[in-house]
């Protein structure tokens, strides 16, 4: 038999789950946790800056009724870092400036160019951020179509606060997606009725 602490089992109020609630598409006010700059990727460590050229920004969110979202148990350690990670990527100059700008109008005094151009990552945790997530269909390893969040893009934390994004219109799955391809049936090897 397992071991339970049975004071806490006794002191526990019952919950049956139904009241999980669901980041769900739109706007949040977030503030960084982290910053990692290495990772395993397909089983093996990746330096994340010399190899990707990104560092992933570990956010939970800062304001509003799901505030504290992701300072829980279950989303603790780094492989739980999908469900809330930003990438501050430098692949795309025009888009590592809409960052730093958003960083820095979020943050008055601090300078995030600075702190990047530094190597200086730890400058990044408890910066706040806006993002703006939208939703999209996938199939299922259960054949069934399912929603996700997609990846956030970042705006400052005025914007969010004063309503200035748009939240992506859903992203659904072709007809074609949706279903799993049935398999044509087999020719039939006999014309006439079976002898049996």
């Amino acid at each position: 038999m397992p071991k339970i602490n049975m004071d806490e089992y006794n002191a526990a109020e019952a919950t049956t789950g139904g009241d999980y609630q669901r980041m769900g598409a739109g706007g949040y006010v977030v503030r960084c946790q982290a910053v990692r700059t290495k990772g395993i990727d397909y089983g093996r460590t990746v330096d994340f800056i010399a190899e990707k050229q990104y560092v992933k920004l570990i956010y939970d969110i800062a304001e509003g009724g799901l505030a504290g979202k992701f300072s829980d148990d279950y989303w603790a350690g780094e492989e739980k870092d999908w469900g809330h990670q930003f990438y501050l990527s430098w692949k795309n100059m025009g888009a590592l400036k809409n960052t730093i700008q958003c960083l820095d109008e979020s943050n008055p005094g601090f300078d995030a160019m600075a702190a990047f151009q530094a190597d200086n990552w730890d400058m990044f945790i408890g910066k706040q951020f806006g993002i703006v997530v939208g939703e999209e269909e996938y199939l299922g390893n259960d054949g069934t179509v399912k929603t996700r969040l997609t990846f956030p893009r970042i705006k400052s934390v005025q914007d969010i606060r004063d309503g200035r994004f748009k939240v992506p219109e859903k992203k659904t799955l072709a007809p074609s997606e949706a279903a799993p391809a049935q398999a044509e049936a087999a020719p039939s090897v006999y014309d006439d009725s079976l002898p049996f």
